[in-house]
């Protein structure tokens, strides 16, 4: 029961999963001690609940409806890769509520809505840097917890 609870763990890992699919290389940051020199990093933030909706399990009412945000980090550098918007394009496509990229069955999504997003140039090590902020709205299953 507490994997489905994990939201960081499963969240992130299908955000990669799902850019991998799309010929994006990236990686969930908690568990990576050597990021390669071009990167991408999904990194999930829970946020809390959403008190609108409840689902009865047992004798309770337990909140189901979640709320969190994904920062998908691209990190590129301009002599091995002069791309960097063109990969922040294709990041933000995957991205799309269309797409709903996490079909794995612990949680329905509801929405994937762009936050912001913010780009660092480092001339000094010659490489860009932009951080795309998403907020996901998800559910749990009670009845299939993990």
């Amino acid at each position: 029961m507490s994997l489905s609870f994990q939201f960081e763990t499963n969240l992130e890992k299908e955000c990669v999963e799902f850019l991998e699919k799309n010929e994006i290389k990236a990686f969930t940051t908690r568990n990576v001690e050597n990021l390669g020199i071009n990167n991408v990093q999904c990194i999930f933030n829970y946020e809390g609940v959403v008190e609108d909706t409840r689902q009865r399990v047992g004798n309770f009412l337990e909140y189901d409806l979640h709320i969190g945000s994904m920062a998908i980090v691209v990190n590129t550098y301009r002599d091995v890769n002069a791309g960097h918007f063109a990969l922040v394009g294709k990041v933000r496509a995957c991205m799309l509520n269309s797409y709903n990229p996490w079909k794995n069955g612990i949680y329905s999504i509801y929405d994937i809505r762009a936050s912001n997003s913010t780009t660092i140039e480092d001339e000094e090590l010659n490489s860009d840097q932009t951080t795309l902020s998403y907020t996901i709205q998800f559910q749990i299953n009670f009845n299939n917890l993990k």
